[in-house]
């Protein structure tokens, strides 16, 4: 077979194209640091790095979350050690009233600073965080403690979410209005708010979601007041920190102050200080089990774009390797067609 030079012209360019074309994927590689640009380049490579990018898009998903949860149980705690030093606050005051010395003016003095302490602590329990209430539990958008008088018998009652807390009472004795009022605040207290912390969130086939799969960033407040009544010395006595501090008040206004008639409300307000520092504890450890989710899935993501890397990007030194080289074959591929294509006519007619 004769191999014309219009044949040698032809395979010549096609090859000289391939070859500028193979210059230029290699220059954009240089340029981009990308091993490939298409699926179909590699579509091993490409599966893996779906794949790898799909999980990391999760872990920022989750990372959102966490942050979130970061941020509410970090400033819940804050708020909550200024709720301690309010209590111990009143721990204070109510030791000064209640020694022989102080006299009905002294002790008028010291139930003004406990009104005061009782005001900061409401106004604490309805702070914010970017615009969401911090313990009002599943429900974050409305303060969730209230103050308001009672017309009947004049004094101030506690309300949270709608309920009244100062009545309430699961002794069947204290009537339907007082035992509804404790059960709907036991619900309340009992609230759950899920978030997705990339937990290997569980359900099962009746929908219901495995509770240890998820984290629960309901916060409610009612559980640091404390509800319902309690004897104490034959005394009925409010659980609730709020009325608590109301009672000792009470006792200490008394022209006929006595100190057997305050203690059962002492006794009582020492138990529910201490159940308070148990919420606060619970609280701190949760923030500090945030932490840790946090920094396990950022070494995640770490972990995460290596791999990333190593399936999509190639090594810049080798990639200007390849491209050197490239560029060296394909000069003297240039430089060699010159020698390959034959004369032409007119260079016979010369």
């Amino acid at each position: 077979m004769r191999v014309t030079n219009k044949m040698l012209t032809s395979r010549y360019t096609r090859d000289l194209n391939k070859s500028l074309s193979n210059l230029n994927t290699l220059s954009q590689k240089v340029d981009t640091g990308r091993k490939f640009f298409k699926g179909s380049e590699d579509p091993i490579g490409a599966v893996k790095a779906y794949r790898l990018r799909r999980e990391y898009l999760k872990n920022e998903d989750y990372l959102t979350n966490i942050e979130e949860a970061d941020s509410i149980f970090t400033s819940a705690e804050s708020n909550l050690m200024g709720i301690n030093k309010n209590l111990n606050g009143v721990y204070v005051s109510y030791l000064k009233g209640i020694t022989g010395t102080m006299g009905y003016d002294e002790r008028q003095i010291i139930s003004k600073e406990l009104e005061k302490i009782q005001e900061s602590m409401i106004t604490t329990l309805n702070s914010t965080f970017n615009e969401k209430y911090l313990f009002s539990g599943s429900s974050m958008e409305n303060p969730p403690f209230e103050v308001k008088l009672d017309s009947v018998t004049g004094e101030n009652h506690l309300y949270y979410k709608g309920v009244n807390v100062s009545i309430a009472d699961n002794d069947p004795a204290a009537g339907s209005a007082a035992n509804d009022a404790y059960n709907k605040l036991k619900a309340l207290s009992e609230e759950n708010m899920f978030i997705d912390l990339g937990l290997s969130l569980q359900v099962d086939a009746s929908g219901n979601v495995n509770q240890n799969s998820v984290f629960d960033l309901s916060i409610p407040g009612i559980d640091f007041m404390g509800f319902g009544k309690t004897m104490i010395d034959g005394k009925k006595v409010n659980n609730n920190i709020y009325d608590l501090i109301t009672d000792l008040r009470k006792e200490l206004d008394k022209t006929d102050f006595s100190l057997s008639e305050i203690t059962p409300y002492i006794k009582n307000f020492e138990n529910q200080k201490n159940e308070t520092l148990k919420h606060i504890t619970n609280i701190g450890a949760k923030a500090n089990y945030i932490d840790f989710i946090k920094t396990r899935t950022e070494d995640n993501n770490l972990n995460l774009t290596e791999k990333i890397n190593s399936v999509e990007y190639i090594d810049p030194a080798e990639a200007i390797m390849d491209w050197k080289m490239q560029q060296y074959s394909y000069t003297a591929a240039l430089q060699m067609g010159t020698k390959l294509i034959q004369p032409s006519f007119i260079d016979f007619m010369r």
